[in-house]
């Protein structure tokens, strides 16, 4: 099997030879590996990246955060390639980057929201401005957060019971039946008085819920919505005003256990195609936790199945 330095290598050498097929894996950030390799028979019926070299290996990550287990498996092999530079990588192309990052932002904010909020206590808040308040820039909407969570700070630090003020917050702006743009913000914190955040408000509607769980007992649902859509580059009047989340400094921070011989290249096969195999094969190696589901996903450059599972922990 012959490496190349970069993917822009390889496909170049794939435009030149249309028959071929790129395998490889990006793991994380600043590991890249990349190949070429003959194109599979098409009398196997397999989908391109189904198959991997025979010295692929699985790593696996896996995340306890609340009541919910999430594992990532895909495969990897090194391949030095020739005249790269010790530290230098290879990048995917922006298209391919930027759905990553956007599928990683909605990931890692539900594991944020599992590890430091608490489900049937902790509360979900949207509050609005009038429009003769409304900030014009988004200067002065995140001036208006700030003061109130400001606001909150102070309560917390009156009531002896409540614990150092935990929040994450998006701000979404939407045109009002009036036509004027405003902000709205969307807040989980972690203060079960509902009746105190919705008062701490002032500048318009306020609607306080107690923070609900997913069927899967995460908050994966809210995460999305937090995120929001991806909008493409072409999209710039919807990209000025993307929702974007900020948090507070004090979150603690998911953590995943690393492993290597938790499953094989065979393994991962068989539970990429069966849903049971996949529910008996997880249930089995995490035996407190209820399967749930199963994302196999397979790339044209990979060789492959890289899987994503999200398991309950049992009561």
């Amino acid at each position: 099997m012959r490496a190349f330095a970069s993917l822009d290598a390889c496909i170049n050498q794939a435009t030149k030879k249309k028959k071929a097929t790129l395998f490889g894996f990006c793991l994380e950030e600043g590991q890249k590996w990349f190949s070429f390799a003959p194109p599979l028979d098409e009398a196997t019926n397999c989908r391109r990246g189904e198959i991997v070299p025979e010295k692929a290996r699985y790593e696996t990550h896996t995340y306890k955060c609340g009541e919910v287990l999430e594992v990532e498996a895909f495969p990897f092999w090194e391949i030095k390639g020739r005249g790269r530079k010790k530290g230098q990588t290879t990048k995917p192309t922006r298209h391919v980057q930027k759905k990553l990052n956007h599928k990683n932002a909605k990931r890692h904010l539900e594991r944020l929201l599992n590890l430091n909020f608490q489900k049937g206590r902790d509360v979900f808040l949207t509050v609005t401005h009038t429009d003769e308040n409304a900030p014009q820039t988004e200067a002065e909407a995140k001036k208006c957060l700030e003061n109130y969570l400001r606001r909150l700070r102070y309560f917390v630090k009156q009531h002896d019971e409540l614990s150092n003020l935990k929040y994450i917050a998006v701000t979404e702006w939407k045109k009002s039946s009036t036509g004027i743009m405003k902000p709205h913000y969307h807040i989980v914190l972690n203060i079960p008085d509902r009746d105190a955040v919705e008062r701490l408000w002032g500048h318009g509607r306020t609607n306080a819920r107690i923070l609900q769980a997913d069927p899967d007992g995460g908050l994966q649902g809210l995460a999305k919505y937090f995120v929001g859509p991806e909008y493409s580059d072409k999209d710039a009047a919807r990209q000025k005003h993307q929702r974007r989340y900020n948090a507070s400094n004090n979150l603690k921070q998911p953590k995943h256990s690393t492993a290597y011989k938790k499953i094989s290249a065979r393994q991962a096969s068989k539970v990429a195609k069966n849903y049971e195999e996949a529910r008996s094969f997880f249930e089995k190696l995490h035996p407190g936790y209820i399967f749930q589901d199963i994302d196999a996903n397979y790339y044209d450059f990979v060789g492959g199945a890289y899987l994503y599972v999200r398991m309950k922990r049992k009561n």
